[in-house]
């Protein structure tokens, strides 16, 4: 869900609009990349690197993804974001995201 809000981010801001967010597309981008590899872990059923590398997202998705995001639309309103919908949406992706990942560190799902 991340990279295609990302992807239709940098779509819009490619064809002349604005970003959907504050999050530069293509880097926000590469690092969802990378946390997509690290899901691999747990297609693998390596669960304790799955377990590391999930716990290890946390605190950028708890603080850049959800924390900021309100904190930033409290402080400034929607400056940055191109619309309340888009602003409730990636809040909406990084919770949902958050969740999860704290029951995959936690390793409270089905083995």
């Amino acid at each position: 869900m991340a990279i295609a809000y990302l992807a239709v981010s940098y779509l819009q801001v490619r064809s002349g609009g604005v970003q959907l967010s504050r999050a530069p597309p293509l880097p926000a981008m590469g690092l969802f990349v990378v946390y997509s590899a690290c899901l691999l872990f747990g297609v693998y059923r390596k669960h304790l690197p799955y377990r590391i590398a999930m716990g290890a997202a946390i605190p950028a998705l708890a603080y850049g993804g959800v924390l900021m995001n309100i904190v930033n639309y409290v402080q400034t309103g929607l400056d940055g974001y191109s619309s309340l919908v888009a602003w409730a949406i990636g809040t909406a992706i990084n919770t949902y995201g958050l969740i999860w990942n704290a029951v995959a560190a936690a390793g409270a799902y089905r083995r």
